[in-house]
Formats: C-alpha cells, structure tokens, sequence
C-alpha cells in the first residue's frame, strides 16, 4: 500500500474529487473503485490543479483480500461510544429536521440521552477519552471541533420510551441512530418558545406538510375487486 496525492482542475467538468493512480493496471484500479483514471496532460492543459488530499492506493492486492477501512469520524466513534456503554439517545432538534427534508442551517447535533441527569459524568468520560473538550455540563466539543449537545429531558416532548418507539432509524456518520418525527421536532421547538425555535416554525410546518402531499401521491391505489358472474 502506498500514498498518492490526488488533484482537482478548477475547470474540471465533474462535481465530485476524481482520483487516480499509477503503478496499477486498470482492472485492479477498478476492483477497489478507481475506476476512472484520467490522463494527467489533460491537468496540464488548463492549468494546475490543486491538491485534495492523500488517499490509499492498494496494489497488487490478492483476491479476496479486503481493503482497509477508513477510521471513524470523531462524531461516529461518539456514538459508537455510546452504543458500546449502552445508552440510548435520539437524535432531535433542527438535525433531525434537516435528516427528514428540512431546508435548515446549524451547527451542532442534540442528543437526547435516556439517562439519569445524576450520571452525566459517563459523557463527560467518553468525550475526553476520545480527544474532546467539555465546554459545558451538557454541550461538548470533539476533536475535529464537532459540536454535540445532550439534552435529559427535552421540552414538549412525552417521556423517552414514549418517544423512542415512533422514532425512526437512521444512520449518521455510518452509525445507526434513531431520528424523532418531525412532527414531535416542531411539538418540541413549539414549546421551548425561544425565538430561534420560533423563526424555524414555519418552515419545518411546510416540510412536514410537502412531506405529506409527497406520501399521498406516491401511495398505491388500491384496486377494486370486481366479482364475475359465472354462467350456469
């Protein structure tokens, strides 16, 4: 395995980084997912790139050998964390807007965690294992500066068992969460009545309401069953 550095032509026609590689024939390249591989005069023509960022090669790979995975971010090791010590959370707030269609902007994730506020000291314990800084009780901050809240018991909301069965799956950073309803997002801000939640109302009430519309027109039509007659 070796490293190799990757380059973006500011003109380049494509919307995402393309990577390629040398030293490697192409049906390997291939094989672990470099499948386009660009010749680099085409960089020199218009211009010099810039630099991306260094990425793995595999080569000369045997067969059936898996490459290696990347490391987990600061926020998916936290969450694994708090899998790993079996605590519960769901994730609220304006993130979970954002994860079901809400065309919101922030900068932070709330958990809500099922645990007594008494053992917040677990959290704090997991947070500086893994390189993070406790700015307060309940709001930290990881390592690549992610910022997390935990919240013990949220406003408007009914109580966790309550809330975590109409709660759906989904995965965040590669780990699997669960993501309150939007509907419960807006119940939740409607009753905190600060004045960020307040401004976002409106638009989390019209997600919810194109989210429907979206649910109505897309759901089969039942057929009727019509009964035929047989001759005698």
């Amino acid at each position: 395995m070796r490293l190799e550095l990757g380059w973006e032509a500011p003109c380049q026609p494509k919307s995402f980084p393309v990577w390629w590689t040398r030293g490697c024939d192409k049906e390997k390249a291939i094989r672990f997912g470099h499948a386009h591989l660009p010749k680099t005069d085409w960089y020199a023509r218009n211009g010099r790139g810039r630099a991306l960022a260094a990425r793995a090669v595999f080569c000369d790979v045997p067969p059936g050998t898996m490459p290696l995975q990347s490391q987990d971010s600061p926020l998916g090791a936290f969450l694994k964390a708090l899998h790993q010590e079996e605590i519960d959370f769901i994730l609220i707030g304006a993130m979970a807007a954002i994860e079901q269609g809400a065309p919101l902007m922030t900068v932070d994730y709330d958990f809500w965690v099922r645990l007594p506020e008494r053992q917040y000291v677990r959290l704090l314990t997991l947070v500086r294992q893994q390189g993070g800084t406790v700015r307060a009780r309940t709001l930290y901050e990881l390592s690549d500066g992610t910022q997390v809240n935990v919240i013990f018991q949220p406003d408007g909301l009914r109580s966790f068992d309550a809330e975590w069965s109409i709660s759906h799956w989904g995965k965040l950073d590669r780990v699997r969460v669960r993501v309150l309803p939007l509907r419960r997002v807006i119940a939740s801000k409607r009753a905190a009545n600060r004045d960020k939640d307040i401004a976002v109302l409106p638009i989390l009430r019209r997600t919810l309401r194109l989210a429907k519309d979206l649910n109505t027109r897309t759901k089969p039509v039942a057929r009727k069953r019509t009964s035929v007659r047989r001759r005698r």
